[in-house]
Formats: C-alpha cells, sequence, structure tokens
C-alpha cells in the first residue's frame, strides 16, 4: 500500500517505548483502551495520541514538572499525550492496567472534544464511569463519610480531585457518585439498556458546538452546583443516618447488652442441660445398682444352694 493511503495510527509510542521489550504490549493495550473509551462516550479521539512512560517517580514528575501523589498515568490533553509511571504501572494487575489506560483516555478524549473546562468531579466521575473503577468500596466510602458528615463540599471538587491528601480515595469515590446521580436524574437516555448507565448522550452534548458551551455554563454555575449536591445528599440521607445510627455509642451498647444476654442465656442452658444429663445417668445407675459396691451384693439363693 503507499504510503500516503497508509491508514494514520491511533497511537504512537515515545520512541524508547517502542524499541523496547514491552512496546508492542503497551501499543496494543492502549489501541483497546482508545477503542473501548471512543465506544462508551460516543466520540472519537480527533488526532494520533502520544504514549509516554518514564522508569521512575523522579522522572515523572520532572517531564511532567509537578509532583502528583499516587497518581499511575496522567492525561495531557493539549500535547494529545498520555504520560505513565512506568514503575507503578507494571505494579498493576493487567486489569487495573487496562482500567488506568482507558481512564486517561477518557480524559483525553473529553479535553481533545469539549470546548473548555469541565468540572473536576464529572472529569473523574466520567473516566471513572466509562473505566469500571466503581466498586462496593468506594460507594460504601461515601456512604460512612455522609453518615459522620465528612463528605468533601462540591465546590472543592470543582477544580481538582487528585488532592494529594488521606482524603483522595473520598474524593474519586464521591465525583463518581455525584457523576452517577446526575446521568440518572438530569439524563434519562442514560440510564436505558442493559449495560448500565451509558454516558453517550451527555459526553455527545458536552462536545457538541452549540449546545456544550450551554452546558459547561450551566455546570459551573453555583446555584446549579448546590442545587444538585442538596439533591444529591437528601437522596442518600436515608441510607447515611442508618449508617450513623447502627455506629453510635448507643447502639454499640445495645448491642453489646444484647450479646451479653445471650451468651448468660445460653450459658444459663447448658447449665440445665448438664444437670439433666447427670440426673438420667443417676437414674439409670440406680436401676441398674451400679451405685451398690460389690461386697453389699445379697447372695442369690440358687448361689447358696450350689455352695451346700
Amino acid at each position: 500500500m503507499p504510503a500516503s493511503l497508509a491508514p494514520t495510527p491511533r497511537i504512537r509510542l515515545h520512541q524508547a517505548d517502542a524499541d523496547a521489550p514491552w512496546g508492542p504490549a503497551l501499543l496494543d493495550s492502549a489501541e483497546r483502551a482508545l477503542e473501548a473509551a471512543e465506544a462508551r462516550l460516543g466520540l472519537r479521539l480527533d488526532q494520533t495520541a502520544r504514549i509516554v512512560s518514564l522508569g521512575s517517580e523522579r522522572e515523572f514528575h520532572e517531564y511532567l514538572q509537578s509532583r502528583p501523589a499516587h497518581v499511575v498515568a496522567v492525561a495531557r490533553s493539549r500535547r494529545n499525550e498520555i504520560v505513565i509511571h512506568r514503575e507503578a504501572f507494571f505494579r498493576q494487575t493487567p486489569v487495573e492496567q487496562q482500567r488506568t489506560l482507558v481512564h486517561e483516555m477518557v480524559h483525553l478524549i473529553l479535553g481533545r472534544r469539549v470546548r473548555g473546562e469541565l468540572p473536576g468531579w464529572l472529569n473523574e466521575g466520567l473516566a471513572m464511569l466509562v473505566a469500571g473503577e466503581g466498586n462496593y468500596r468506594s460507594a460504601w466510602r461515601v456512604q460512612v463519610a455522609g453518615a459522620f458528615g465528612a463528605l468533601i463540599p462540591l465546590e472543592q471538587l470543582e477544580s481538582q480531585v487528585a488532592i494529594g491528601s488521606e482524603l483522595q480515595e473520598l474524593a474519586y469515590a464521591q465525583s463518581l457518585s455525584v457523576t452517577r446521580f446526575y446521568l440518572e436524574r438530569s439524563w434519562p437516555e442514560s440510564t436505558a439498556g442493559p449495560g448500565g448507565l451509558n454516558p453517550a448522550p451527555l459526553a455527545r452534548e458536552l462536545a457538541d458546538p452549540v449546545e456544550g458551551p450551554r452546558l459547561l455554563t450551566r455546570l459551573w454555575d453555583v446555584h446549579f452546583r448546590r442545587s444538585l449536591e442538596a439533591q444529591w445528599r437528601r437522596d442518600h440521607r436515608n441510607v447515611w443516618t442508618w449508617i450513623a445510627f447502627l455506629s453510635g455509642s448507643g447502639f454499640i451498647w445495645l448491642f453489646a447488652g444484647v450479646l451479653f444476654l445471650l451468651a448468660y442465656w445460653r450459658k444459663r442452658r447448658f447449665a440445665r442441660q448438664k444437670r439433666e444429663m447427670f440426673a438420667a445417668e443417676e437414674e439409670r445407675d440406680r436401676e441398674l445398682s451400679l451405685d451398690i459396691p460389690p461386697w453389699e451384693y445379697e447372695a442369690d439363693e440358687s448361689d447358696e444352694d450350689r455352695g451346700r
């Protein structure tokens, strides 16, 4: 095929990665991740993406000119590239690696196709949703934080979700939870179908040259944010109340008291069963005369006759 007719590659590896032993596998995984992200979002990446991997954390930070904490990869849409901390990436399982690549591809596609900046919670929430990163642990993390009033205000999650502290896990989990709630309430067509929430309707409108800027203006509106957060908290309030009740000191003492009474009842029951068992054995011994010493047995008449 002439060079002019050859298809444009969707992804290019940095030369050092292309020549490395891991290059072919990394390229294959990245291509599959791009296909998955495009299919779920209903959007295509407009240009060839570039993959760069750095071997150490120091090289990773120097290349990014920043020091993100607990980050395996970063998507930089302006450069149309994904930068990978190779040491951390290869410590992941193959499934985790694929999710990481899909997550960053979503950031790359949205960053290239949306004319404006997304709120941080929505940007991360969509990436996690498409990559299938939500699980029971993240949902439970949000529920517990809500029960004890430890949720992060949504305003703080607008500009940045990677806050680099002990709240990092909660920030991502909360972003996913709010994104799910927003899709379910504001985009009914996203809930249709057997594959779970479909982010494509929202993603396509965000990328629309006319509707996209209008939607972004609404998403950044302070009144919209307050209303969304209030509705999301109200929707989870019943669950949070139960968690707080079940975790409160009053319930703990009540539960401990029930356990004590149960243990006392079982002890009394076991003692009664033991007494009944001993009584039955004593009755059986009396019937068999096993409690009479041998020297107290009365001689049988037949035995006396035989002795004469």
